[in-house]
């Protein structure tokens, strides 16, 4: 047990975490979980932690949606963006941007599909279908305005991009659907 010197809190279990991009280790140092009190005062609603934090899930989901573009095999591209969209899905959760949020939680389970496309149940065109009509209904129901229809368009566009097996029409794909979400949120 020891003192946290960024919220001056107890925490209860510190963490060294190892983690490997394309075979580069990355070390995270001081992973910890706080104390009850610290965990209700990091995330207390519109505190600068709360900020912080908030805006650190972004950088981290941007850093891995890069880190995957510049990957060539089409499973390391497609683990980093669902990492990418579960930390997005976070991330515009706690700004409140819920059309985003939702939007991307579905980006996680195509993803999830798409990963999975060696197998039978994934194989299926139909899940193309699925997936744009999900969006659209999706858009629809959490409608916020009309900058909700460029996340939408940004979702079709992956879902031809992260379909397709040629890792070069994905990328420039995936790099057309960056502007629509770039004015998001």
């Amino acid at each position: 047990i020891e003192a946290c010197s960024f919220c001056n809190t107890v925490y209860r279990f510190k963490l060294n975490a190892l983690i490997s991009v394309d075979n580069i280790p990355i070390r995270i140092y001081n992973l910890h979980i706080f104390s009850e009190r610290g965990i209700k005062m990091l995330f207390s609603a519109g505190g600068s932690s709360y900020i912080i934090i908030t805006q650190c899930i972004g950088y981290i989901a941007m850093c891995l949606a890069f880190i995957g573009f510049a990957m060539k095999s089409r499973r390391k591209i497609l683990g980093l963006k669902l990492a990418s969209d579960a930390c997005w899905v976070t991330h515009l959760f706690m700004l409140k941007a819920m059309s985003g949020a939702v939007l991307n939680a579905l980006n996680v389970a195509r993803e999830t599909v798409f990963y999975n496309s060696d197998k039978k149940w994934a194989q299926s065109r139909w899940w193309q279908v699925f997936f744009i009509t999900a969006t659209a209904i999706l858009t629809a129901i959490f409608w916020q305005g009309p900058v909700d229809l460029l996340s939408a368009a940004g979702m079709v566009i992956d879902v031809f991009a992260l379909y397709d097996k040629n890792t070069i029409r994905m990328r420039t794909l995936l790099l057309c659907s960056a502007p629509c979400w770039a004015t998001y949120g």
